[in-house]
């Protein structure tokens, strides 16, 4: 299921301390060594289900559970922090700081892929200090993979931002094709598209998208979408708007299938190639076996106009 909105508004260096002294150098342990032989593997668990219905006794069912990463020890290291690459947004992310020298990655739909990398760290007068990026691996999915609870219930509730900012870049290349410009991934339409697919498990429509976002600007942001004005070529006034228009979808379990079915309609094809839009977001949210998926598009590069304040 599918619909459309168009909004008819026309619109590091570090510090560290060493022995009492300040320095300004960028921070970096000759003495940690690099992470190396990082290997990856499917990540199995077992939750209690009937097999059969020939045999309702519960059993322990095998399942796979995520991709387990795993590392050597790197010496004097006290623990290590797991980046992974957005394809959409162009930016390393840290996913996850551990002690440990494994992590698993879960809660991935089918045909994700992203790349990660692991890095060292121990500390010194209470600063971190890094060693050597370990060589970038990438992880593949070729099935849906979470926690099951027993009796087959799902928890369901989680983002998949890997299968979202793929969405985000096949949406461009159809854009490309359409011989539109490429829009820009936005961090803060992205945090508007995580809270409307949360409403969308309750309210499957676009009555709380001009509410929400415009709330969500002015919280969190501080910018009321009043729009941008600019003189179209009637020679009026119109506004680019930060939150321009959005697509919603449910029941896709790919970001591939969930972009062919938007592209499949005309009407939310039309907001796909728009060429008002300067920047925009995808969120993939899972809960009780529904896939939910949101794209908001806008007018404005909001977050180039917020590093400039």
């Amino acid at each position: 299921m599918i619909k459309k909105l168009k909004r008819t508004l026309i619109v590091v260096g570090m510090f560290v301390l060493m022995m009492g002294i300040g320095t300004n150098i960028q921070v970096k342990a000759d003495t940690l060594g690099q992470v190396k032989s990082i290997k990856t593997k499917t990540n199995y668990r077992y939750y209690k289900g009937i097999v059969s219905a020939k045999d309702m006794r519960k059993k322990k069912i095998k399942y796979k559970y995520g991709i387990k990463a795993s590392w050597k020890k790197v010496k004097n290291a006290n623990g290590y922090e797991i980046y992974a690459y957005g394809v959409a947004s162009k930016k390393w992310r840290k996913i996850k700081d551990t002690k440990k020298t494994s992590y698993v990655f879960t809660n991935l739909l089918e045909k994700d892929k992203f790349k990660f990398k692991v890095q060292a760290y121990r500390k010194i007068n209470g600063e971190r200090v890094y060693g050597n990026w370990s060589k970038k691996k990438t992880i593949k999915t070729n099935s849906a993979l979470y926690k099951i609870n027993n009796n087959f219930k799902l928890p369901g509730k989680y983002y998949d931002r890997y299968a979202a900012e793929q969405a985000f870049v096949l949406q461009n290349e159809y854009r490309k094709s359409a011989g539109k410009q490429s829009i820009v991934w936005s961090d803060v339409l992205y945090e508007i598209c995580k809270a409307r697919a949360k409403e969308l498990v309750n309210d499957f429509s676009h009555n709380k998208f001009i509410s929400t976002s415009t709330e969500l600007l002015e919280k969190k942001y501080g910018l009321k979408d009043g729009g941008i004005p600019y003189e179209g070529d009637d020679g009026y006034i119109h506004y680019h708007m930060y939150a321009n228009a959005e697509n919603i979808a449910m029941g896709y379990y790919t970001y591939k299938s969930a972009m062919e079915g938007w592209k499949s309609s005309p009407g939310h094809y039309r907001n796909i190639i728009d060429e008002e839009h300067r920047a925009g977001a995808i969120a993939c949210y899972k809960q009780g076996g529904n896939t939910y998926w949101v794209v908001i598009f806008g007018g404005v590069d909001i977050d180039g106009k917020l590093r400039k304040q």
